[in-house]
């Protein structure tokens, strides 16, 4: 394995690293619990001194801003010489009281045997302070080698330590190794190299503790990230209420964790952390700036999902211009899992996952997960206009399945189809165009036929495409007329107050439409449906088919940008005239199916009422309204043409959104179910959809 050297490892504190010791490839790296302490297992080509050790250690210890470095050096087992034993002294020292007892001493070795000879006697001592056992254990962990020791002087002869071992008196005081610190140091955390994966098996040991939850979503269990434990009753400030604090001001919030980012400093010794957190309610940043091992340490805790309590204060900062959190104490803690009880689990067939732009937030895998989690056994996945969302699904279910459960996705769209089929003329009837028509318009309370009534009914009669007989009558509604009506057609309270009441104003109409009329009007639908339900409310019988000029001017003017009544008529040069007001809204509304009438009898003198439809082309589908639509896969078959529509609404027919003609779908219509979907304001007034 390729590990990473000193010099690329620690290349912004270059000018402390000693020559010889910028090769070393570092093996392992640790630091304390409190992230006062580093250590470094370096294995090195070249024999290294321990003043080049010390050297980098003293630099090192300067530039993190920490209390220890140490280095613990690995050597190849022949590198193992007489000359290499100043630099093991060196470190014996360290770890017993030996001071100056080996100063000039020779050294040799023979085989495994370390023989040392020391010039200034006092052997008996070093053997009783244990050296003897502790100089084999630091060349076998640097060398990777065992040797014995043999110690002489200058007045005692040698003595094999063999026999020296059982005599010799436990010592006073034997200090605790360095090696067993860096142990202990590499076994709290574990940093991986960079070209190295992370141990998880070295995880910090979680310091875990029950707190008083502030609601009852949130669990008592707790686990530090940074700081100390959060104790006493937890009251979180509400986010908004943050932002009114002053600076300084100290504060507890509970939110969750949506996006983490971290930068280093210009100098490289620290770790700048920002944390984006939510309590819904309003969101928040906290900026956490610490030495960058303490930073990584934190970072590593932290994750988006997460819920954290945090102890921090209030702070404007200058460089994001903005209010923050400069956090004290994090902790983690959980929430209370939301479950489904329902006895009988539903089976959701319109759920919008993050694919839908502005809508869904979850990831479809996700929205799965949960699914299962709360024992429904399938779910649909219905995003608008896209199935991105589809691959992600499926492989959460690869992964359930794995895992011994049983769930089902359900392939879908929330298309926007758009009826492309030329519907002007509703009904059935053979008249000609030069036949009697009834052309009418209404003027009403509100957009709803339910709920509101009809304030003035105009119509007039055509005959030979020529206006031969009008009519016009304002209608008591039995309310008051909303004000917003009065401006739009200066019909106001008191011009209706001697006005015929419905159930009259009704029969003033029929008679005057004769039996079996064909209706005309701008955007029939509209009119005919305040007309059918005052019928029925008043108990009437009145059958009609109906023609709808605003599909007419669609199909026969397509280069015209908008179809209103007023729009229309100016194209057609038909003069101004009082819009909004039934009776002259109606006269203007014969123009137009007269004249857009002539120019089809230009190509077919007899064409007849239901000829209509198939004598006009068929209509953009960029001008036309798009009407919400769920549409599912039942097989694999439905799912082939669902991915047929989806991408030619994209390719052929995108026009602001990915639109599905009414055509395309009946012709790929196997294999699909087809349902209602969601509304939306800037849809027509009515978003049926016949197939």
């Amino acid at each position: 394995m390729a590990y990473k050297t000193v010099g690329d490892f620690f290349s912004a504190y270059g000018n402390i690293i000693p020559e010889s010791i910028k090769s070393g490839e570092i093996q392992r790296l640790g630091f304390s619990k409190d992230h006062t302490k580093v250590a470094v297992v370096v294995k090195f080509s070249c024999a290294v001194t321990s003043a080049e050790l010390e050297a980098f250690e003293y630099g090192l210890k300067r530039a993190l801003g920490i209390n220890e470095v140490y280095i613990s050096p690995r050597f190849e087992p022949k590198m193992f010489t007489a000359d290499m034993m100043p630099t093991v002294i060196s470190e014996l020292k360290k770890r017993l009281p030996v001071n100056g007892f080996f100063d000039g001493a020779d050294y040799s070795l023979d085989g495994n045997v370390l023989k040392i000879h020391l010039k200034n006697s006092g052997e008996t001592f070093i053997k009783n302070a244990g050296v003897t056992e502790a100089l084999p254990k630091i060349i076998n962990s640097w060398f990777n080698r065992n040797v014995t020791v043999e110690i002489t002087g200058d007045s005692e002869p040698m003595t094999p330590v063999a026999t020296m071992r059982d005599e010799r008196p436990v010592p006073e005081y034997v200090p605790p190794s360095r090696e067993a610190e860096l142990d202990k140091l590499v076994s709290e955390r574990m940093v991986a190299t960079p070209t190295q994966k992370k141990d998880k098996s070295h995880a910090i040991p979680a310091d875990t503790y029950k707190i008083e939850p502030p609601s009852d979503d949130i669990l008592p269990k707790a686990t530090v990230i940074m700081g100390k434990r959060i104790t006493g009753k937890i009251e979180p400030m509400p986010i908004p209420e943050v932002y009114n604090a002053a600076v300084n001001t100290k504060t507890t919030i509970l939110g969750d964790i949506f996006d983490i980012d971290s930068r280093n400093s210009k100098d490289n010794k620290r770790i700048i952390i920002t944390i984006k957190v939510t309590d819904y309610k309003s969101s928040i940043v906290l900026k956490i700036i610490e030495l960058a091992p303490k930073g990584e340490a934190i970072l590593d805790m932290l994750k988006k999902g997460m819920t954290i309590v945090v102890n921090g204060d209030v702070q404007f900062d200058s460089y994001d211009n903005e209010t923050n959190i400069r956090p004290r104490d994090i902790s983690s803690v959980k929430r209370v899992k939301r479950t489904d009880n329902a006895p009988v689990k539903r089976v959701e067939l319109h759920c919008h996952s993050n694919m839908s732009i502005m809508d869904g937030i979850a990831p479809s895998n996700e929205i799965v997960r949960r699914a299962y989690d709360w024992g429904m056994p399938a779910i649909a996945i219905t995003d608008y206009g896209v199935v991105q969302g589809f691959p992600d699904a499926m492989y959460e279910v690869d992964k359930i399945r794995k895992e011994g459960g049983n769930f089902k996705v359900i392939y879908g769209v929330e298309a926007y189809q758009v009826n492309d089929e030329t519907n002007i003329y509703f009904g059935h009837d053979e008249r000609k165009l030069t036949d009697e028509f009834i052309v009418f318009d209404l003027e009403t309370t509100g957009l709803s036929a339910v709920t509101e009534k009809i304030i003035e009914i105009g119509a007039v009669r055509v005959r030979g495409l020529q206006v031969v007989e009008r009519m016009d009558t304002f209608v008591n509604p039995g309310r008051h007329i909303p004000s917003r009506i009065t401006e739009l057609t200066s019909i106001n309270d008191s011009m209706v107050a001697d006005a015929p009441y419905e159930d009259e104003a009704l029969d003033q109409f029929m008679k005057f439409c004769g039996d079996n009329p064909v209706l005309i009007a701008h955007n029939a639908s509209f009119d005919t449906s305040f007309i059918k339900t005052a019928v029925k409310r008043c108990g009437k019988k009145f059958d009609f088919s109906y023609l709808d000029t605003v599909a007419m001017s669609r199909a026969m003017l397509p280069n015209l940008g908008k179809f209103t009544l007023d729009y229309v008529a100016k194209n057609l040069g038909l003069g101004d005239f009082h819009h909004h007001r039934a009776c002259d809204d109606a006269e203007v509304n014969a123009g137009i199916f007269m004249k857009l009438s002539e120019r089809l009898m230009e190509k077919d003198k007899n064409l007849t009422i239901s000829g209509v439809n198939a004598a006009v082309a068929k209509t953009d589908t960029s001008k036309l309204p798009t009407f919400h639509q769920t549409i599912i896969a039942k097989d694999k078959v439905g799912l082939k043409n669902l991915y047929i529509l989806i991408s030619d609404s994209n390719l052929k027919y995108y026009h602001k959104t990915p639109r599905i003609p009414k055509s395309e779908l009946i012709a790929h219509r196997e294999g699909l179910i087809v349902g209602s979907a969601l509304k939306t304001l800037s849809e027509p007034k009515s978003s049926s959809v016949y197939l």
